[in-house]
């Protein structure tokens, strides 16, 4: 099975389209951040949110939740830059509430584990490490804390990212400060460089979607565009 592993887009719907065209697969993978850009409108906004839409509909797309994504979600308990109020009004008047929760906060593909932004070690067990079972755990108690009306520690931001927490949650942890994870291999977004990095066997592909990762049998390829 061939997964197309598609980092942050940020607006540029019709890249990301040109890319699920010329990439053969058999499911898409997209690692969060589909809004704001710079200067961008409501207009704007507007397209995408019907973009995300149509992809949330397809079977053999998959999207994962990135910071851009949840501010607009959840606007009320968290906001990063990017964030206007105009936009946020264009994009919930085509994305409802069951839209948003469809997307993903991570994703175990062929051995691999995908979010936007990364497990850090603050979420892994101590007695079983970072599973399958652990990060489901973790998104049982984000249902909660959402019922609740409360910020799920998964989606805190860090001090590193201007928040007032002592770590970073699955959408804000960037690449720099974050330890491999033994026994689990991530590939991630969120912190933009212009050549794709690897460490330690974990990959950051956010590059302005200048590459795209093609995962199969277990083995990765970072295809650079």
């Amino acid at each position: 099975m061939i997964n197309l592993i598609i980092p942050d887009i940020h607006n540029k719907v019709a890249i990301a389209d040109k890319i699920l065209k010329d990439h053969p697969h058999d499911h898409a993978w997209f690692l969060g951040d589909y809004f704001d850009d710079f200067h961008d409108s409501d207009n704007e906004a507007y397209a995408v949110a019907a973009w995300v839409r149509g992809k949330l509909q397809d079977p053999k797309v998959s999207l994962l939740l990135g910071n851009h994504d949840y501010h607009y979600w959840k606007q009320h308990l968290q906001k990063c830059a990017g964030f206007t109020h105009e936009k946020c009004r264009a994009i919930r008047s085509v994305l409802s509430e069951v839209d948003f929760e469809k997307m993903l906060t991570h994703a175990w593909v062929d051995g691999w584990l995908l979010s936007h932004a990364g497990y850090s070690r603050w979420y892994t067990h101590p007695i079983y490490g970072l599973t399958p079972e652990v990060t489901a755990g973790w998104d049982k108690k984000a249902k909660v804390d959402h019922y609740n009306n409360k910020l799920p520690e998964i989606f805190w931001a860090g001090q590193d990212r201007g928040g007032n927490n002592h770590h970073s949650g699955v959408i804000w942890q960037d690449w720099w400060h974050a330890c491999k994870i033994e026994g689990v291999n991530q590939i991630v977004g969120h912190t933009p460089n212009r050549k794709w990095r690897e460490s330690h066997g974990d990959y950051c592909l956010d590059t302005g979607l200048h590459c795209v990762g093609i995962l199969e049998d277990g083995k990765l390829e970072v295809v650079d565009l």
